[in-house]
């Protein structure tokens, strides 16, 4: 493993880019966003002729496209550092975009250039994850992969929880602080949170070395061509990974599970519980500090049980906290739901970075979690959709979030069948095969 230093330069970026989300995207930019646009909406040319369409519904159609963005460029941009050996410049250059983008929401009070910031900001912010996990497997060997990983994410959970208990006093004594508004706040807080980022980037700049090119082809060799020939290579030859290709699965659909459940929370909340956004808010920053908690507890738990059972344990609480939503009656049993879940994101998550990370080929680490990254954002339109469709048909919250059930046991099944020694022979053989 790289030196003490090495590791901590890399887990403080997580501590830093955590005040992006979910202080900035789940926190602020509702605030945000309704202090630019019109109370009657905005006109859009839409399908049809023009719509007046209100800021939610924007909204929603603005991260579709981002993720969309994402999708597409993620392995493209990984393919392309994976050969120039360039993961620490490609992620210093969308943490640098990002930055300036998140602090221009400061200054910008038009409603197409708040979108357009907003865009740039929120699209940086997911390319730049995709460098970050892949340098995991530089800066550690794999068997220290699950601990390395979930010490990164608990700085990142500490750090996410620490920027946000700083927005929510921010936004509650805004008036005490001379801002006039909350509006006036959410924009000093991107500034703030474009500097945290920004600062806590600097270790890494310093004490992280640039990986070295793992493919044989000369920089001036490399293009966007070559980078388009490899990921079409990667998709052609994914057969050869077939642990990692059920993996893959797994993860995509059980991802997909959490994220709906994330995003739907204050509108269940809301709509079952009557729940004030003060309340939210408080929730929102529990489960960070349980996710810090749940980051060590199942981080410790994955030595001796191993990645994959370790995954399969927070996945069956997962089903659990979906029945428990399901009859849940108060406010106080709400809160005890947030905790749960929490605790579980905060072990799921680094867990299963680092076992598809056992699963990589060394030499295109950036292009796979480019795929990982990618695929995830073209299945995650899969639960929102669910759960609306079921929300539509019943007119209750309940069995909707229920729904969510069918991705987390399908998820567990796929996930039963991946054999993680196969797997991480089958990355070493390939790795053999283009030497």
């Amino acid at each position: 493993m790289k030196s003490n230093r090495t590791v901590l330069g890399w887990a403080l970026y997580d501590w830093g880019n955590s005040a992006f989300s979910p202080s900035a995207m789940n926190l602020l930019l509702p605030f945000y966003l309704k202090s630019v646009f019109p109370e009657e909406g905005a006109l859009f040319p839409w399908f049809g002729g023009p719509a007046q369409l209100p800021s939610d519904v924007v909204w929603a159609y603005l991260v579709a496209g981002i993720a969309f963005a994402s999708a597409v460029l993620s392995p493209i941009l990984g393919a392309a550092a994976d050969l120039r050996g360039t993961h620490k410049r490609g992620l210093l250059t969308f943490t640098l975009f990002g930055c300036v983008a998140t602090a221009a929401l400061a200054l910008t009070g038009s409603l197409p250039l708040a979108l357009g910031w907003i865009g740039i900001a929120v699209l940086c912010f997911s390319l730049s994850q995709v460098f970050y996990s892949s340098m995991l497997l530089d800066i550690a060997p794999k068997e220290e992969h699950d601990r390395v990983s979930s010490y990164g994410s608990a700085w990142g959970y500490a750090g996410g929880g620490t920027v946000m208990a700083l927005c929510m006093f921010l936004l509650m004594f805004h008036q005490s602080l001379g801002l006039e508004s909350v509006a006036a706040a959410s924009r000093f807080a991107f500034v703030a949170i474009a500097g945290w980022w920004a600062f806590f980037t600097l270790p890494l700049l310093r004490w992280v070395p640039e990986t070295v090119p793992a493919a044989r082809e000369s920089v001036e060799k490399v293009s966007v061509a070559l980078s388009f020939k490899r990921l079409w290579q990667t998709l052609t030859h994914l057969r050869r990974y077939r642990q990692l290709l059920l993996f893959l699965i797994a993860y995509l659909l059980f991802n997909d599970g959490i994220q709906t459940v994330l995003n739907m929370a204050a509108p269940f909340a809301h709509r079952v519980l009557q729940m004030s956004e003060q309340s939210m808010a408080g929730c929102l920053l529990m489960v960070q500090g349980m996710a810090l908690f749940g980051a060590i507890l199942f981080g410790r738990l994955a030595g001796p049980l191993g990645a994959k059972r370790t995954i399969t344990v927070t996945l069956t609480i997962w089903l659990g906290i979906l029945l428990y939503a399901y009859r849940i009656q108060t406010q106080t049993e709400f809160w005890v739901m947030a905790a749960l879940v929490g605790l579980v994101l905060g072990g799921t998550a680094p867990l299963a970075r680092s076992m598809f990370a056992g699963f990589v080929p060394p030499d295109r680490a950036a292009e796979f979690f480019g795929f990982l990254t990618a695929s995830s954002k073209f299945a995650s339109f899969i639960g929102p959709l669910v759960y609306g469709m079921v929300l539509n048909a019943t007119g209750d919250a309940r069995p909707a979030i229920l729904s969510m059930a069918v991705l987390f046991v399908f998820g567990i099944l796929v996930l039963s069948q991946v054999d993680v020694e196969k797997g991480r022979e089958e990355a070493l053989v390939s790795v053999g095969s283009r030497q």
